[in-house]
């Protein structure tokens, strides 16, 4: 319950604000879109056609295959971090966690010098000499863009600088969007997405908070717009929608190959983007998705690190064996050399009441 609702209020979705204007006794909802829509463009109206499929069958295999090697990754690297030696001291976690980060931030802010070329500030967003911040495009309710000028010329940005020094929330508003002001060559694409899903990799397991949905939904974001970018630089340009509809397509399929889950991940895009033409290929992609990553990755990464940890948890162990060999790490014991948090403070786990298969309780 937590968890839905601290989704709800950081995506300010459609259902929980329908579900207060219904308890208010008002039936009237408006939905409240990240996406930066064309002013010819109408919610709710179809927005991609059926030129788009192919397309959005490769951003559900792709994102498919990211979840499932990002959760790979972050088992292993999470019982990798939890056996070795040299990082059991406090000192030792903060200064692996120090170092990587200034590590990202020195990448993310010499990336841009890969990858020469600036564009021109869109007609409608103005200069903000103080901090060389380009902002505006606040359109569909959406919050405005920021553009990065780096080492460009005022009045111009660098399109890869505006996606890796502009913050998470930042880079998947430009991704997103379906304006047309801002075209990313998929040079820029393939390098951002391969920095941030390095820097993602590796901070699995650390010692600190750190989530892992909006690294997904950035991910999905990305590798969609990718596959939008080349297709509008294909024969069937004509024919295809804004890569930004890709983009979306993409991110409801990383989610819910991340998560394992449809539906949610369904109605999350849907009120995110408020674009409802998108529920039915969100629905097809995620499917496909799930069934990509499943062949890597049998279980979600929640399921598998609960494992790794050794924190009991109640679930029916299913019978499939791991594609990789052997019954994969979510069907392994606990590693009996790691201690979970409750036994490493001298407590006792408590009896808790664990399904098996064949339908019988035991107590743990």
């Amino acid at each position: 319950t937590g968890y839905a609702s601290s989704i709800a209020a950081a995506t300010a979705t459609l259902v929980i604000g329908g579900l207060f204007n219904l308890s208010e006794g008002s039936l009237s909802v408006n939905f409240n879109s990240v996406v930066i829509f064309d002013p010819k463009d109408s919610f709710g109206s179809l927005l991609w056609t059926y030129a788009d499929v192919p397309s959005f069958l490769l951003a559900a295999i792709g994102a498919g295959v990211q979840a499932g090697v990002l959760g790979r990754i972050g088992v292993f690297l999470t019982r990798y971090r939890r056996r070795a030696e040299w990082r059991q001291s406090t000192v030792a976690k903060v200064l692996e966690a120090a170092l990587l980060a200034l590590l990202t931030a020195l990448i993310f802010a010499l990336l841009p010098a890969v990858v020469d070329g600036c564009e021109g500030v869109p007609e409608d967003d103005h200069y903000d000499d103080d901090h060389r911040r380009l902002s505006g495009r606040q359109l569909g309710g959406a919050a405005p863009r920021r553009y990065v000028s780096w080492t460009c010329e005022d009045e111009t940005f660098s399109p890869l600088a505006s996606l890796t020094l502009v913050g998470e929330e930042g880079a998947i508003r430009h991704l997103l969007a379906r304006d047309g002001t801002l075209n990313f060559t998929p040079a820029s694409l393939v390098i951002f997405l391969l920095a941030y899903f390095t820097a993602c990799s590796l901070a699995m397991g650390l010692s600190l908070p750190a989530g892992t949905f909006v690294p997904n939904l950035l991910a999905g974001c990305c590798w969609g717009r990718l596959i939008g970018e080349v297709a509008v630089r294909t024969s069937l340009r004509d024919y295809c929608s804004n890569p930004g509809v890709v983009a979306a397509i993409g991110a409801g399929a990383q989610l819910g190959a991340w998560t394992r889950t449809s539906m949610a991940i369904t109605c999350l895009i849907a009120e995110v983007t408020g674009d409802l033409s998108l529920v039915v290929p969100t629905l097809l992609s995620i499917a496909l998705a799930r069934e990509v990553a499943a062949l890597i990755q049998h279980e979600a990464f929640t399921h598998d690190v609960l494992e790794v940890l050794g924190l009991p948890f109640s679930r029916q162990h299913s019978l499939h064996r791991d594609p990789w060999g052997g019954h994969g790490p979510s069907h392994q014991p606990p590693d009996s050399s790691l201690k979970s948090p409750v036994e490493e403070e001298g407590g006792s786990s408590g009896a808790i009441a664990v399904l098996e298969a064949e339908g019988a309780a035991t107590s743990v």
